[in-house]
This record gives C-alpha cells, structure tokens and sequence, in this order.
C-alpha cells in the first residue's frame, strides 16, 4: 500500500491527470455529439437536442479553461447530472440506440470522478437508463442493457484501479530519491511554498531542519560506497521513526537533507533535531564508526519566502559545523521579526 501521505503529496498531479482526462473526453464527446444534434432537431426531436447541446456546451466550457491552464469553472458533477439526463431522454425518445450512449458516460465518470463518487454515479445512471428501457424496449431487451453495462462498469473499476495505481508511483518515482526513499527536490519547493502560504494567510507556523552528515567522505573512503549508501537509507529510517506522520524528508544533496515539521514551532524543532541527532548516530553508525549529524533550525517568518526560509536553515546549519558538528544551531530571526526600537 502506498503511505497516505505519499498519496497527499501527489494528489495536485493526480488532479492535473483528471483535468487531462476530462480536456480529451470533452474534446471527443463534443465532435461526436454535435451532429447527432443537429440531426435530432432537424427530426423535431427538440427537447433532445436541446440537452444534448447543454452538455456539449458544459464540456466546452470547461475544456476551453483547462487549454488556457486555467481550474475548469464547472464542477464536474454539474455535467454528470446533464449527462446522465441527456441519456434518459435519449432511451425515451431513441429506445435502445438512446441507451448505446450509456456506455462511454459510465467510462467517462469512472475517471472523472474519486472511485466512491463514480461508483455512485453510474450506479445511479444504470438505474435511470433500465428504468426508462424497460418501458421503451421491453424486459428482455432491458435485461442485457441491464447486464452489459454492469460488466462495462465492473470492467472500468479495474481498469481506473490499475491506471490510478500506476499514475501515483509513476508520479512518486518522479518526486522520491530512488536510494533513500525520501522526497527528492523536485517535490520540495513545492511543498515549502504551500508552508509559507499556510503562514501568511491562515497563521500556522512551520519549521525546517536542515541536517548535514559530518565527515560522511570519510565512511564512503574507508568502508566503500555500498557502507555509504547503506548509512544514508539508515538515516533516513532512523529520521522517519522519531518524526511525525506529517512531517516530511527530503534529501536535497549527497549527504545532505531537510525535514519540514509542520505546525512547528522553533523551540520545538529545536527538541525534535536534538532527538533526530542522537537517533541518527544510534542507528546509522557502522561498526567502529560513529555517524553524526549537525543541524539548523529556522521557523518561517510571517513574511518570508521559502528560499529565504532556506536560507536561514543552511545559515545555521553552517553554525553548528563551524561550533564543532554533531550540534543543533538555531537560526537567526527573520528580518521583518526583529524588534524595532
């Protein structure tokens, strides 16, 4: 199973691949179905053409947003009840060729939509188009309707799991460092900016803990480069053991890493570094060799930047190598949180 954070982490892509999904559907359905509009109202079938062009119009509109990079200004269930609508009419006034069109909108909402909701929806669509087809074409040819567009649906819930799995680890591999496991620096601004954000508009603090191995040639030199990546994941392991759920590693260098302690203030960063450190050298040393770590501190300012965030961690960070290593040094105040007199 994936971690629910990882899951968390890649949910702005996962969206971006909806988003995608729906341009290529609506960009489809659109071409498909106008003709099949202007064809029902030149037969003076016009309350279907009608619907059949307030769907189109819904996929337009939004399709135009997304091609302009823009959030699409309709929600998507705002088109599946048209949709679903529009099929109904269709059965009524069609009979089964109305209901041929219930099939790629049960495939259309099994990826448009989180799995509960599309379940629900074409559940709810299924429902409808029987219930209609029965009055129009009879039970038996309902029946097969009936169970065809179950299969279709049992079929598209597979098919969605395997595509939604497969995306969320193509998408983790893109963002994890394949040796470590840790978050690697293209996931990292990022997810410092949406901290920053969090403390200019709502308050909620953050904190960083720039953490460096001291002297770690030195273990690559004596024991080999397999010693040496075998301490790094051992960081890193040690470092996810004493960390919260919601706090996040990234590895941003060699032997270089970040961890970001949401809701964190200094003082408390400043405990769990100190912990982290004696955690690291405990469980990362290899044999006679004692691994230690130095690391700074720094909150982010109710005005800062991530990179001047950054700054100051490294900043501190270069204390403690400069005060001897294996210590935790705190950064300085942010310019805008130093007192005036």
């Amino acid at each position: 199973m994936i971690p629910l954070r990882d899951e968390e982490l890649v949910h702005p892509l996962l969206a971006s691949y909806r988003e995608k999904l729906f341009y290529a559907f609506a960009v489809a359905g659109s071409l498909t179905l106008l003709p099949f509009a202007f064809k029902n109202l030149a037969q003076g079938r016009l309350v279907l053409a009608a619907a059949t062009v307030v769907v189109v119009l819904l996929f337009i509109v939004n399709a135009v947003a997304i091609a302009y990079r823009r959030s699409p200004p309709i929600p998507l269930l705002l088109i599946a009840l048209p949709t679903a609508a529009a099929i109904a009419i269709a059965v009524y006034e069609r009979g089964l060729s109305g209901a041929l069109w219930a099939y790629p909108a049960v495939l259309m909402f099994q990826f448009m939509f989180e799995p509960r909701t599309a379940n629900v929806l074409n559940a709810a669509l299924i429902v409808l188009v029987v219930a209609v087809s029965d009055r129009m074409v009879g039970a038996p040819l309902t029946i097969r309707v009936a169970i065809t567009l179950v299969l279709t649906l049992m079929f598209s819930n597979i098919f969605a799991a395997l595509v939604r799995r497969l995306r969320t680890e193509l998408e983790l591999e893109v963002i994890t460092d394949p040796l470590t496991g840790a978050y690697n620096r293209r996931n990292l601004d990022r997810t410092l900016d949406e901290a920053v954000e969090r403390r200019r508009r709502h308050g909620v603090t953050a904190s960083l803990l720039a953490l460096d191995l001291d002297h770690f040639k030195t273990v690559n030199d004596r024991f080999g480069h397999h010693v040496g990546d075998r301490v790094l994941r051992n960081v890193v392991t040690a470092v996810r053991q004493r960390v919260r759920r919601l706090d996040i590693v990234f590895r941003t260098g060699g032997e270089e890493f970040l961890i970001l302690l949401p809701h964190t203030t200094l003082k408390r960063a400043a405990l769990v570094a100190d912990s982290l450190r004696a955690a690291i050298t405990a469980g990362a040393s290899h044999g006679d060799h004692r691994v230690t770590a130095s690391i700074g501190v720094a909150e982010v300012g109710p005005s800062e930047e991530a990179e001047q965030w950054m700054r100051r961690g490294d900043r501190a960070l270069y204390k403690a190598k400069e005060a001897g290593r294996d210590i935790v040094a705190l950064a300085d105040a942010p310019p805008s949180s130093v007192p005036t007199t």
